[in-house]
């Protein structure tokens, strides 16, 4: 069974140019082989550019008692945008002290969720987090309270995304899956683009502290289970020109202890720069 997500579709015009492709799989170094990568010049654009997806990244610990009021946030903005927001659970090993798991419990924290705290966010007080991985007016840095996530989504939802994006994921078997993914630049960028895939799940069950006590029936949401790329993405292209269109197909093997009918893949386009980590487009598409 296939499922499409499409936050924009460029229609590929017979006459192209500047094709490049590379065809034998490739290991892409976390579990997944790169099955394809193609990238042309179309002619002339021939579909406007889409909304731009929203990310909210939030920080979060098992035991930061605070943490459940910026889950709610960000459940509430996602279910005010349903098309637009996407959330991910950060569940990152520091501080150590607001994130260990409770007796008995699965551990939720995961390497490439801490070098996101750590090296996108700069470990910050937990509850953190953050919007597109942007600074905004005001601000010096990504990481925001999430009192401020909800301004930061007005501010994103009028916008159009740099990269239109598509993505196709197709069960191969029981735990293997194959993501197809088409993006097509709007806009010229001077410096490299990156591509991040995440798997998350949802419904998971481990207590949680609470400003009240322990709440041992807690439901934890949009966790982040494993990155198919480097935390902070893998090499998309190198300072794409208006037209550009890069076509890539992975696969990966889905972890034996995930819930398919609970887990999606998101599919992010990002800088990297030094002083620019923004994300461009997102999209989630569930298994």
């Amino acid at each position: 069974m296939i499922k499409w997500k499409i936050a924009a579709v460029a229609v590929v015009a017979l006459l192209t140019f500047g094709c490049e492709e590379i065809p034998p799989p490739i290991d892409y170094g976390s579990g997944a082989l790169v099955l394809r990568d193609t990238n042309y010049v179309l002619p002339s654009l021939q579909e406007p550019a889409q909304d731009k997806g929203i990310l909210i990244e939030d920080l979060t610990g098992v035991r930061c008692p605070n943490c459940p009021d910026a889950a709610i946030k960000a459940k509430n903005l996602k279910s005010n945008n349903p098309d637009r927001v996407v959330v991910v659970g950060l569940y990152t090993e520091q501080p150590n002290n607001l994130t260990f798991p409770h007796s008995g419990d699965e551990d939720l924290r995961i390497e490439q969720s801490t070098n996101l705290y750590t090296n996108i966010y700069g470990s910050p007080p937990l509850p953190g987090g953050g919007v597109n991985r942007k600074i905004y007016s005001g601000q010096n840095q990504i990481n925001q309270v999430h009192a401020l996530w909800g301004s930061a989504v007005q501010n994103e939802l009028p916008l159009k995304s740099v990269v239109n994006l598509k993505v196709e994921v197709q069960k191969k078997d029981d735990s293997t899956y194959i993501v197809q993914s088409k993006f097509t630049f709007n806009q010229a960028m001077s410096s490299q683009a990156f591509v991040s895939i995440m798997l998350l799940e949802n419904e998971l069950h481990a207590s949680q502290s609470t400003d009240t006590g322990d709440n041992h029936e807690y439901i934890h949401q949009h966790v982040l289970r494993t990155m198919y790329t480097p935390y902070n993405g893998s090499p998309l292209y190198d300072s794409p020109e208006l037209g550009r269109v890069i076509e890539k197909g992975w696969e990966f093997v889905i972890p034996k202890e995930i819930d398919l009918s609970k887990a999606s893949i998101v599919v992010l386009v990002n800088r990297n720069d030094a002083d620019n980590k923004e994300v461009l487009q997102c999209l989630e598409v569930k298994l």
